[in-house]
């Protein structure tokens, strides 16, 4: 039986480093309010909910790093108040996962060594 993996404590994105609790240590938001995950910003902190298939936290994870991309490149301010994060962010996350786990050789290639 395979064991499951686990996640870092930390991701790097941009010039932050966000310390991602899945499960106990989870944020407020995900323990009261029934959220599958959320980001606080300010702190730079990703709460995930670990009660789900891995899957589906793996999904979360990446639902919320797209949530600050979409910060860091600043997309907030440019659709004009509607609410197209949300619905974008939901609409890809599983298909980038999809393309991650389907496509090793690509995440290999993609993730090749930096360049000075």
């Amino acid at each position: 039986m395979k064991q499951p993996r686990k996640p870092p404590r930390k991701v790097r994105l941009g010039p932050h480093t966000y310390r991602l609790r899945i499960g106990r240590g989870a944020s407020w938001a995900v323990r009261t309010e029934g959220e599958l995950g959320h980001t606080e910003l300010d702190t730079f902190r990703i709460s995930v909910d670990g009660d789900r298939p891995e899957s589906g936290v793996a999904e979360t994870v990446l639902h919320e790093l797209l949530h600050v991309c979409w910060r860091q490149a600043a997309l907030a301010e440019a659709d004009g108040g509607r609410d197209l994060e949300e619905q974008a962010i939901t609409a890809l996350a599983p298909l980038l996962l999809q393309l991650i786990r389907l496509n090793p050789g690509l995440i290999q290639f993609l993730a090749g060594p930096e360049t000075k």
